[in-house]
């Protein structure tokens, strides 16, 4: 399966928007055309991979998009996030990240989605490819 099939994998789902493959080193291996997920700086992307503790006060930012953290589930390897409401941005998107050994997995929701829309669908390819090394 190639990197990309993961991303259409996401994109089949109901409930998901946007949705990017990004190495810890923050090189894209994979993502939607459309979206803007793919780019994450590499400041972004290691503050994703560290201790979320700051997150939790000061909020995480996704390509320049503030968001606050929902849910740090460590044994699942995934973080939930909301986007912050701006005048730009009205409407609250849910965006999931799972961490493999090698890469993130971050997927967005659709507007009017929930994260239960969301995240099983990044934990399920997170699992496969930590089983698989990556």
């Amino acid at each position: 399966m190639s990197w990309q099939d993961y991303i259409t994998n996401l994109l089949s789902n109901d409930g998901v928007e946007d949705a990017s493959i990004i190495g810890l080193d923050g090189s894209v291996w994979a993502s939607c055309e459309t979206g803007w997920l793919r780019n994450l700086s590499l400041s972004e992307v290691k503050a994703l991979c560290g201790s979320h503790g700051d997150m939790f006060c000061n909020g995480a930012t996704l390509a320049g998009k503030k968001c606050a953290i929902v849910r740090d589930d460590p044994d699942a390897h995934t973080l939930d996030l909301k986007m912050k409401v701006t005048d730009k941005d009205p409407d609250p998107l849910f965006i999931t990240v799972g961490q493999s050994h090698k890469a993130l997995v971050i997927a967005r929701g659709k507007k009017g989605g929930t994260g239960g829309h969301v995240n099983p669908h990044v934990f399920k390819i997170v699992e496969h490819l930590r089983q698989l090394g990556f």
